[in-house]
Order: structure tokens, then sequence, then C-alpha cells
């Protein structure tokens, strides 16, 4: 798989994507922080370590941040994605953004995984970005997760990384997560790297002991639900690429039923007056080309004869034609939070406000229609109706969040549509 595109790779036909792997169990896991926290780091040497027995592609933090922005300011923006595996599993990474700016690309990769990787720094602590991404993640649907404390390099002070652990476990505690159960491990990815440069032997070297520690983490985190395929497929679309060869492919995880070679789709969310239908040509899915994918992997589709639409975006929703509905309007059940952690504070739930909703993988602006609540106690539950800027897919049960452009102002979920 391309760091990107979810399109197989000629040198990954031997690594973590060769057949050997195939029928291993798989699980997508989130890499979220803070900026600077370590995330890039963590997965790039991550893949450098396994890589040892040949279970991965040994990366280079550059390879993952692909973009000249990125590398230039030295923060993520796009997402990217490190395929590897180990003796009991196959796992995609996905290395999220932990800036504000780029929350929404953050959220695209939370809906495309099954569990999170929070990154903390140890000696900064975790802060409110960590604190937004990982209430966000819960709510999203990644209920387990576990923490690496970062840089934790020598000569650090104990009882003050001991008080940033009992910090981190209040705030996973605060988000929904089960803070006592969530593993969380010290260690410095940095660290790690240096003595795999250095020829450290792998499976002894004390800089690498964590970052076996994260792997045990890591394999003991509860495996994917079985797949529903009774009911027609859904996938919220993650990406859409340009490719020499393919034409356009879309990528994204298949959240229900079973997606086959040559079956009719329809990407709803779109201009009513132009839909998109088109039967699926290639398809790839564990990073080889397939001809049937199910709920819960990570899918690529090429539909060439698509490329040019002016309607193809991210946060469409792959379906079976004439199976799903745009809608213009959403009954939710939200609740408020408070600006910072522990405070009680007042929130502002106007109607003539436009926020930001974030629903799988798309974005749109919307204003509370009716009724809104004006300045209402944070911490407290409201029902309202959201009326969006433009129609999109949405069923009830599915979560949000409400949003404005300095931080998230209320979690809802789905109560009915129309």
């Amino acid at each position: 798989m391309s760091l990107r595109s979810g399109l197989p790779r000629d040198d990954e036909r031997a690594g973590a994507g060769a057949g050997e792997t195939d029928e291993l169990p798989q699980l997508v896991v989130a890499v979220l922080g803070a900026v600077n926290h370590g995330k890039t780091r963590l997965v790039a040497s991550l893949s450098q370590l396994l890589a040892t027995r040949g279970w991965a592609r040994a990366l280079e933090p550059e390879a993952l941040d692909q973009q000249a922005c990125e590398r230039e300011r030295g923060l993520t923006v796009e997402l990217s994605h490190a395929v590897v595996r180990t003796a009991e599993r196959r796992y995609t990474l996905i290395d999220c953004p932990g800036h504000r700016d780029y929350l929404k690309n953050a959220l695209t990769g939370v809906a495309e995984a099954d569990a999170a990787l929070l990154v903390v720094d140890v000696e900064a602590g975790p802060d409110e970005a960590t604190r937004e991404l990982a209430l966000l993640a819960h709510h999203m649907g990644l209920e387990t997760a576990v923490v690496f404390l970062s840089h934790a390099d020598e000569g650090g002070d104990p009882e003050y990384r001991a008080l940033v652990e009992a910090d981190t476990r209040a705030l996973l505690a605060a988000c929904g997560y089960d803070a006592d159960a969530t593993r969380l491990i010290q260690g410095s990815a940095l660290r790690a790297a240096l003595a795999l440069d250095a020829g450290e032997a792998p499976e002894s070297a004390p800089e690498l002991r964590p970052l076996w520690r994260l792997v045990e983490a890591l394999d003991a985190l509860p495996g994917q639900a079985r797949a529903d395929e009774s009911r027609p497929p859904i996938m919220a679309v993650s990406d859409v690429i340009g490719h020499p060869e393919h034409g356009v492919v879309i990528t994204g995880r298949l959240e229900r039923g079973a997606l086959l070679l040559e079956q009719e789709i329809e990407l709803f969310g779109a201009s009513a007056e132009s839909p998109m239908r088109h039967p699926v040509r290639r398809m790839w899915s564990r990073h080889r080309e397939v001809e049937r994918a199910v709920a819960g992997e990570l899918v690529g589709v090429a539909l060439p004869w698509l490329q040019g639409h002016p309607g193809l975006r991210r946060g469409l929703v792959l379906g079976v034609p004439g199976a799903l509905e745009t809608q213009g309007a959403l009954d939710v059940r939200l609740l408020t939070l408070s600006p910072e952690l522990g405070e009680r504070r007042y929130v502002g739930l106007h109607g003539g406000v436009d926020f930001h909703v974030f629903l799988r993988t798309a974005e749109v602006s919307a204003r509370i229609q009716r009724p809104a609540p004006g300045f209402v106690r944070s911490g407290g539950e409201h029902r309202c109706t959201l009326a969006l800027a433009r129609p999109i897919v949405a069923l009830p049960g599915w979560s949000l969040a409400l949003c404005e452009p300095e931080r998230t102002v209320a979690l809802g979920r789905i109560a009915s549509t129309g």
C-alpha cells in the first residue's frame, strides 16, 4: 500500500503485504497526538524495528511526511499509512496530523481506524490538543487505546514522569477510556532508531525494549468485530487520487457489507443533477488487487469513468445505487464540552452562527435551526436540528462533532434525519 493512496507498491509485495500475511487478522490504528510529540518518528521507528524481522519496510520520517509543506514546517498535514505486521496481526498505522488547522484530516484517519495509539511527550505532558483528539477519537468509535509516552530520554526526572503518567490516565478517564486497563509505555523512538543505525541487537538493546513493549500492547488490543456482510455496502470516501494507470481511485474503510468486482456502485453526496454511478473496475484491499472486499478493510476502488467529475471529493459515501439518501437537516442530540478539562463554563449554541460539523470523513458548515439553546452550561445535553450548508449522507446513530474554528463545542449523535 502506498503511504496515501491505498494502492499496492512493487517494493511492498515482498514485505508486510506479502501473501504469507494475507490471512493474518488486521487492525487499523490511528496514531494521534499534539504537534511535536513524536508521532511520525514513532511510526518510522516501529517500521524500522519490525523490518529487522522482515515484518515491515523500514521507513524514515521523511517518507511519511511527503508533502513539501510538511517537511518545511516540520509537522504532519496529510494522513500517511504505514503497513507493518507482528506474529499476531497485520497493522495499518495511520499517522494523523496534530495541528488544530488539520483536524479534519485527523478525523478522517479516525474514521478509518479500529483503535488509537496516543502519543504524549513525557516532558511536556498532555495538553489541550491531546485532550481534544482523545475525546473525539473515543466519541467517533475508537474505544480502546495504547499510550506511548515519548521523548523519555536518559536523565529525566522519574517523579515528574510519574506525574505525567497520572495526568495522562486522568485525561483518558475523562475522555471515556478505561484508564486502568490502558497500557502506557515510556520510551524514546529517536533513541531506538539511533540504536538500530548503530547496529545494536534488535532483540536485546535497552533502547528498543519500549518499542517491543508497545508491540505487545498493540497485539493485546481487541480485534476487529466480525464483518457485517448481510447489508448493502457503505464506505465513506477518505481520499480521491488521480492515477496515471487507473484514472481515478477512491479510498476508504468499508464500514459494512461486501464489495465485489464489477458491482455497480453510486457515490452519494454530490449534486443530484449529476449522479455518480460506475461499475467497480479494479479494487485493492490487504495491499493487493482483489475481487472482493469485506467490512473493516481499507479499500481502493478504481472508477476511471468518473475522472474529472467536479463533485468527486472526500466525504462522499459509496453505496449501491438508490440505497442511500442525502440529508439537508439532522435531528441531533448534543453534549456540550468545557473549554478546558474540568472547567464548567457557558457554551454558545446560537442559531445565527456557522459551525463546522465533522461526520465520518465529511466536513460541512451548519447552523442550529431549532430550537437554538443560546448560552448553555457545558456538560449539558440538548436536542436540536442542524441545517446543513449542503446535503450529505447521514444515518441515525452516527457520531458527529460540532466545532468552532478554535475548538470542539459539542459531541453529538444523529437521532433522526430529514
